[in-house]
C-alpha cells in the first residue's frame, strides 16, 4: 500500500514506515506526502503527530539504527499513542487493523479536520496540454489543422511529454485485462480484425484519464477550431494490442458519427521487420509504430487505412492507444459496401476516377 521513509525533524535517522508512501521535506516546516499519486502537504505539527503515532504502531525493527535512548519502552509507545488519540481524536488503531490502514485512517482524518492540505498537480485540460513543448507552437498546430482538413494524415513523433507516455505505456504493458478481438460482417466481407483489445470496463485508470482529457471542453473546442470539423461530440477510447499474426483490414473508420481518427503509439523498440505498420491509402505512405508516436486524421469515406499483419519474427506485442470525436449529429454511413459488377465481387474505389464495367464483359478499377 505505502512505501518510503518518513524523514522525522528530530530524529537524526529515516523512520521507515511500510512499503507504499512517500515523504519528501521540501521546507523547513512543510512535508509533501505522495499517497497513490496524490501529494499532500504536510504542516510541521500534524507531521509530528503522524511521526509519533507510526512510531506507536511500526514494528520493532523499524527502530533500528537509532539509540536505545530513542528505542524505548512500551510505556513511551503507549503515551506516544495517546498523544496521538488526544491531538486527533482517533485511538492508534483498531482490532486487526495493521500498520498500514491506520496511517491512512489518520491521514484521512487529519485531512477532514483541515490539519492536512491536498496539494494537486496542474490539471491538464487538453491534449495540446500533453503535447512536448515544440509541438504546442499556435502557428504550427494551425498548419496541422489545415493539413487534417485537407485529408491528410498528421504524424507527430515524440508527441507526449515523457512522463505521460511512460506512465501509459506501463499501464498498456502490464494489463493483464488484455482479451481477443475479431471482426466479420458478411456484408461487409472486404472489412476483418484481429488483435487484441482494452475497451470499457477493461480500460486501465491511466487510459481513463486520457480519455477525460481528450473528452474535454477544452479539446474538443480547439480541435475543431483548427480543423474546421465538428468534434464536439463524444470521444471514444480504448486501445489494441497486435501480437504475432494480428491484422486490420483496410478501412475508414466512417460509421457517420465519427470525426476525427487519434492513434498513439506505445511499443517500445518495435522493429520494421516485426510487421505491423500503419499504411495511409490515400497516397500509399506507410509508418512503423515508433513509441510515442500520434497519428491524426480526419474521418472521410477516402481516408482509408490499415494494419499490416504482425510478423511472427516479432519479439513484442503492438502497443496503440485508439481514439475518436465524434460529429454532434449523425451523418450518412460512408464505409465501403460490397458489390458485384460483370459476376466479380468488390468494393467500390474512393480515388481517382470511378470503379465502372465494361460492356458487360471487364471491370476498371
Amino acid at each position: 500500500m505505502f512505501e518510503g521513509d518518513i524523514p522525522a525533524p528530530h530524529w537524526h535517522t529515516p523512520l521507515h514506515v511500510v512499503p507504499g508512501t512517500t515523504f519528501l521535506v521540501r521546507r523547513p516546516d512543510t512535508i509533501d506526502a505522495t499517497l497513490d499519486g496524490r501529494t499532500t502537504t504536510i504542516g510541521k505539527a500534524a507531521f509530528e503527530i503522524l511521526c509519533r503515532f507510526i512510531e506507536a504502531r511500526a514494528p520493532a525493527e523499524a527502530f533500528d539504527g537509532r539509540s536505545p535512548s530513542e528505542n524505548d519502552s512500551a510505556g513511551r509507545e503507549a503515551g506516544a499513542a495517546a498523544t496521538v488519540e488526544h491531538e486527533t481524536g482517533l485511538g492508534s488503531s483498531r482490532q486487526g487493523e495493521s500498520n498500514g490502514l491506520a496511517f491512512c485512517r489518520v491521514l484521512d482524518d487529519l485531512l477532514r479536520k483541515g490539519l492536512l492540505e491536498k496539494k494537486r498537480p496542474a490539471e491538464l485540460s487538453s491534449l495540446f496540454d500533453l503535447l512536448n513543448p515544440s509541438l504546442q507552437d499556435p502557428e504550427f498546430l494551425a498548419h496541422v489543422g489545415r493539413l487534417i482538413a485537407d485529408n491528410r494524415a498528421v504524424v507527430l513523433p515524440n508527441a507526449v511529454q515523457a512522463e505521460m507516455a511512460g506512465e501509459l505505456h506501463r499501464a498498456l504493458d502490464t494489463s493483464r485485462a488484455w482479451s481477443i478481438h475479431s471482426y466479420f460482417n458478411e456484408e461487409r466481407p472486404y472489412f476483418q480484425f484481429k488483435h487484441c483489445g482494452l475497451y470499457d470496463s477493461a480500460t486501465p485508470p491511466e487510459l481513463r484519464k486520457l480519455g477525460c482529457i481528450l473528452d474535454s471542453t477544452a479539446t474538443k473546442s480547439q480541435l475543431s477550431d483548427i480543423t474546421g470539423c465538428d468534434c464536439r461530440g463524444t470521444f471514444q477510447i480504448g486501445a489494441a494490442g497486435y501480437n504475432s499474426g494480428d491484422y486490420s483490414f483496410p478501412h475508414n473508420d466512417d460509421g457517420g458519427l465519427r470525426s476525427v481518427s487519434f492513434l498513439w503509439y506505445l511499443s517500445k523498440g518495435w522493429r520494421p521487420e516485426w510487421g505491423g505498420q500503419f499504411v495511409w491509402c490515400p497516397t500509399g505512405a506507410m509508418i512503423t509504430p515508433e513509441y510515442n508516436t500520434i497519428v491524426l486524421f480526419k474521418v472521410s469515406p477516402s481516408s482509408l487505412h490499415f494494419v499490416t499483419q504482425v510478423s511472427h519474427n516479432a519479439r513484442d506485442r503492438r502497443l496503440a492507444i485508439v481514439g475518436f470525436w465524434e460529429r454532434s449529429q449523425q451523418t450518412a454511413d460512408g464505409r465501403p459496401r460490397a458489390i458485384n459488377l460483370n459476376g466479380i465481387n468488390l468494393c467500390p474505389g474512393v480515388y481517382g476516377s470511378p470503379t465502372d464495367a465494361v460492356d458487360g464483359r471487364a471491370v476498371i478499377l
